[in-house]
């Protein structure tokens, strides 16, 4: 999927709107979004099914037919449909606008429909809400026009009460003025008898209108209740909310649940004033909005008005269409106001919605890592464009925003670019285009520049094409450098094919990815193919897990590789090969390697022929040494006294014997070198060892004493005549090196089950820059062999003996004072390291190691301790390395003040793998307290490689010094 076709599908994703992509007859789901699926019910994993399997609750329903009808046709259907919808765990019954939208694809495609749903329960519910306020308006008409009735007839009753009132009085005057005329004259009592008759029967006719009046009043006043009644119903059943507010403290007359819901203050409101209610709503204009509707008898109407109410006991907002209309009594005086609303905070969010990612489309483009721009309508006006597109085009911002796009770059024109925007725009097909050249006129002068770019068409919510969107990648300078770099590769690998040798390239992970024509030509394979297996398929297996060893750890130091092994060539047969790898370091990143294997077949087999040599002439010069050997014995005896001859026939009896053992260690060497050496190894007593060997190299040694202080006696198992082999060649060699004292002490210990055994003379001593090679083949020193005799192979196969027996070797030497050769025998054949403590984050304890973590200063403490090897080395630095990482430390004292002996095959790996990670996991300074051993010494030296200029390192041999430069400011 491209860049932009993923942006676009994002958005939809996005989309409040329900929206789904079905393809073939089937209805299969291509896309939908999360509105979508949360209508079904469902989640991702029905994208790519039929309809039907996806959402199988549809199978039997109209649903698919229609959507077929729309595939089959390319007639889109729109409408609105009642659906039930999952909220809350619920099925509610909701309304939906929809509309199945048939999209054309390019010819040979088939047809997609886009299916939008758009939840409009709220708006017809508010459209039946208006509806309802129209009837309620009637109603409340209605009631006013019976209001005005009631006033009639009361004026009515009023009239007749005053017509009683005049009656009855004129009806007094009359029966007093009767009265008196009776008093006068009894003979008009009968004419005011039938007189007083004739007043009673129109008093009779009054207080039948009288009752009549009133039953019409009482007629009227039911009616009244029963309107009032009506409407208080319709109030309380009303969906939307609606409160009546009486008096200028708006004091509740009526509520209705839907507005008691919408204030969540529970249902005990009546009698209460607004503002008690709804204390959260001072300061928002509200109260004031009533009180001016009181005030001036002007409604106030408001529309998607925020109003923040505090509901289960938290502010929230939300969203209303509300009115405050004045209500009128019979004298037309303002006596309260009536309230009415409708809740539009899901309309308003999803307009909110809407809009907001209308801005976060045109922020992303303004704000987008690479050119985009939308362009408008027909004429491709551009409407919104971000930085990276103007530099592109090279004109002001003002010359082409809200321009037609080949208006605002006339120099586009004519490249084909007007057809591919008029057809994305009418088709609404997307266009891709890589590494496109297109000729702009840029800052006034003509460029040539390489676009990838994709012109996507832009639509609204309805799928209608608004515009185009570009989105353009300036790749100008990738493509030049491409092209120069294509062209500067073919000349660098002609130059590679025409090496000699066999070389090669890797990637940055050690991935091979080049060979020369010479490694094609000896291993008869096409260079795809031997790149495909890797140098692993041609190294003999004898030698592949330590080539594959030391090439990780050069790819993890990044330093030089460099090492040998065996080829296999097309022939069969195997070859030696010095190989050597470099890496390419480009802005502190390796880029790649570049290695070549030498044939060095020829010089091994010449080594290998040398060692024969001196094998064979070692055998056949042995026998006629022997030979001559028992010939001075025999001359020995028969000179019989001493004589003139005795002395030169001892001379040359000694120097027999020295020759006997170069040819000793000349045949040892070569057993060594083709890995025939024999080791019998079995139980003796090693203090009787050391004591015989003493002893034995004394008698031949009368002008030097040999002091044994102690003689560690224990059994040990090992090969006693290869020991032996040791000790004599060390005694020999601190007796040849010392002509001008007379002492050597041999010591021996027993620590941590070890056997620790040295020889110490007061002889020259050794320059330090020397000991390192002492134990190399036919290795002197500077020219020794003027002074001293020997060919340098003593120390060779003495080391060589002590490593098999699982020991190490070591020396202190300082010139003019003498020398002490030490070497280590674990008595189990291997030294043992053990943890003893440690919580996995702040300290470590064992057998050979302490290390804390010192928080107040933030520093690491490492004391090394005792005879260390590379296992115990390797151990304890993995150690450091994972407890700097834990606390994020910066710094390291590291004290070798109690090490003793030899840890200097560990000096490589140190520099190669662990201080180069350390510095990799933050170390700033390093302080390195010398051993007092001088091997340690140099091992420590070699340790840190010096291009770590991130790191500071500092060598020193007093702690506190150490301290006081590591904790420095």
């Amino acid at each position: 999927m491209s860049f932009s076709t993923a942006n676009l599908l994002q958005v939809l994703s996005r989309s409040a709107n329900a929206t789904a992509v079905y393809s073939g007859e089937d209805i299969v789901i291509e896309f939908a979004n999360s509105a979508m699926l949360a209508f079904w019910g469902k989640d991702e994993r029905i994208i790519g099914q039929p309809l039907e399997e996806g959402v199988p609750e549809l199978k039997g329903k109209p649903l698919k037919a229609m959507l077929q009808e729309v595939m089959c046709t390319g007639i889109t259907d729109e409408g609105v449909i009642p659906a039930e919808t999952l909220i809350g765990g619920e099925l509610v019954s909701r309304q939906y606008a929809y509309q199945y939208l048939a999209v054309d694809l390019p010819e040979g495609q088939q047809r997609l429909i886009l299916h939008t749903a758009s939840d409009v329960t709220d708006k017809l519910r508010g459209e039946q809400a208006l509806r309802d306020i129209d009837v309620q308006l009637d109603a409340l008409s209605r009631e006013q026009q019976l209001n005005e009735k009631l006033a009639s007839t009361n004026e009515e009753l009023a009239q007749a009460q005053a017509t009683l009132a005049r009656l009855n009085a004129e009806l007094e005057q009359k029966v007093q003025a009767r009265t008196t005329a009776l008093a006068a004259s009894e003979a008009e009592l009968q004419a005011l008898n039938e007189e007083l008759i004739s007043i009673n029967e129109e008093l009779t006719a009054t207080n039948d209108d009288l009752r009549n009046t009133q039953a019409r009043l009482q007629e009227a006043v039911t009616d009244l209740e029963i309107s009032e009644h009506r409407l208080r119903s319709v109030v309380a059943s009303a969906p939307f909310p609606i409160g009546v507010y009486t008096g200028r403290e708006m004091r509740i007359e009526l509520a209705n649940q839907s507005i008691m819901d919408v204030w969540g203050k529970g249902n005990d409101v009546s009698g209460k004033t607004y503002a008690e209610v709804l204390p959260e709503l001072a300061g928002t204009g509200i109260y004031e909005q009533l009180d001016g509707v009181f005030t001036t008898g002007v409604p106030f109407h408001t529309r998607a008005q925020r109003v923040d109410l505090v509901v289960d006991g938290r502010l929230q907002p939300f969203y209303f269409n509300y009115s405050f209309t004045p209500l009128f009594d019979q004298q037309g005086r303002i006596y309260g106001v009536m309230n009415t609303a409708a809740e539009v905070t899901d309309m308003v969010l999803a307009r909110q919605q809407v809009e907001q990612s209308e801005r976060n489309l045109h922020n992303m483009i303004l704000q987008a890592p690479v050119a985009m721009c939308i362009m408008l309508g027909p004429e491709h006006v551009i409407s919104v464009a971000n930085p990276l597109i103007i530099e592109l085009w090279g004109k002001p911002e003002a010359g082409v925003m809200n321009k037609p796009i080949f208006e605002a770059l006339p120099d586009a024109r004519g490249q084909g670019l007007e057809q591919v925007l008029a057809d994305v725009y009418q088709n609404g097909e997307t266009f891709r285009a890589s590494e496109m050249p297109v000729h702009l006129l840029r800052k006034g002068r003509p460029e040539t520049v390489y676009q990838n770019f994709v012109y996507e068409p832009y639509r609204n919510a309805n799928g209608e094409v608004l515009g185009v969107i570009a989105i353009t990648i300036d790749v100008t300078e990738q493509v030049l450098a491409r092209l120069q770099s294509e062209e500067n590769e073919r000349r660098f690998r002609f130059l590679l094919d025409a090496m000699p040798q066999q070389v090669w390239t890797a990637r940055a992970d050690g991935t091979l990815n080049y060979v020369n024509e010479v490694v094609t030509t000896d291993f008869a394979e096409s260079a795809e193919a031997i790149v495909g297996q890797g140098w692993q398929a041609f190294v003999h297996p004898d030698d592949l897990p330590g080539a594959l060893s030391r090439w990780k750890r050069s790819l993890q130091s990044r330093r030089e590789y460099l090492t040998e092994y065996r080829l296999r060539f097309a022939d069969g047969n195997y070859y030696w090969h010095l190989t050597r790898a470099i890496p390419m370091v480009k802005d502190d990143t390796v880029t790649f390697w570049l290695g070549t294997n030498t044939n060095i077949d020829q010089q091994k087999a010449n080594e290998q022929r040398k060692d024969e040599f001196i094998s064979i002439a070692s055998h056949e010069l042995k026998t006629p040494l022997t030979t001559i050997k028992a010939f001075f014995q025999l001359s020995k005896r028969d000179t019989g006294a001493p004589g003139k001859l005795n002395p030169f026939v001892g001379k040359a009896e000694r120097q027999i014997e020295r020759l006997g053992r170069l040819i000793e260690d000349l045949l040892d060497v070569s057993k060594i070198n083709a890995g025939k050496m024999v080791y019998n190894k079995e139980a003796f007593d090693f203090g009787k060892l050391l004591a015989d060997t003493a002893e034995s190299v004394q008698q031949t040694a009368p002008g030097h004493h040999i002091e044994l202080e102690n003689d560690c006696k224990i059994d040990y198992h090992g090969d006693q005549h290869r020991l032996e082999q040791v000790l004599i060649n060390l005694l020999n060699n601190a007796i040849k090196y010392s002509p001008g004292a007379d002492r050597i002490i041999v010591r021996c210990e027993l620590e941590n089950r070890n056997i620790i055994v040295s020889v110490q003379d007061f002889g020259i001593g050794i320059a330090g820059e020397h000991l390192k090679g002492l134990f190399d083949r036919f290795y002197r020193v500077d020219n020794s062999s003027a002074r001293f005799q020997g060919l340098g192979l003593g120390l060779f196969i003495a080391n060589e003996i002590v490593k098999r027996h699982g020991g190490s070797f070591w020396i202190e030497s300082e010139p003019g004072k003498g020398s002490t050769f030490f070497f280590l025998l674990p008595l189990n054949g291997r030294q043992e390291f053990y943890d003893t403590d440690g919580d996995g984050q702040t300290f470590y304890s064992g057998s050979f190691i302490d290390m804390k973590y010192v928080p107040e200063a933030g520093y690491l403490d490492v004391d090394w301790q005792g005879y260390q090897n590379y296992e115990s080395v390797v151990k304890g630095c993995e150690v450091m390395l994972d407890l700097l990482k834990k606390n994020d430390c910066r710094w390291v004292l590291n004290d070798n003040t109690h090490v003793k002996g030899n840890w200097s095959e560990a000096s490589d790996w140190g520099a190669e793998y662990w201080f180069p990670a350390m510095a990799e996991a933050g170390l700033k300074r390093f302080a390195w307290i010398y051993s007092p051993s001088t091997f340690s010494r140099i091992a420590a030296n070699k340790s840190l490689p010096s291009e770590y200029d991130a790191v500071q390192v500092a060598f020193f041999d007093d702690k506190a010094e150490a301290l006081k430069w590591l904790v420095k400011s």
